[in-house]
């Protein structure tokens, strides 16, 4: 693959969620990344552990925005 390849492939990977517009197409970008994710690794984790675990990732990194703010480290 030529490097334009690669980033116009990079792009759309990217769009799967950005351009869903139902649960259908959401659940057909949730697909597309645990191919992506199992494939190099050999593995075979289910699409919804790989969505359970990217929602926990999510809100454990709003808490920890949330905390931030709350503790005086907010830069002015």
């Amino acid at each position: 693959m030529e490097k334009s390849d690669v980033e116009t492939h990079k792009r759309k990977r990217g769009r799967y969620f950005l351009d869903a517009r139902n649960k259908q197409q959401l659940l057909k970008g949730w697909q597309r990344l645990a191919v992506m994710f199992n494939n190099p690794l050999g593995m075979d984790v289910p699409v919804e552990k790989i969505e359970n675990k990217y929602q926990q990732v999510v809100a454990q990194y709003r808490k920890l925005k949330a905390a931030d703010r709350e503790t005086g480290n907010n830069p002015m």
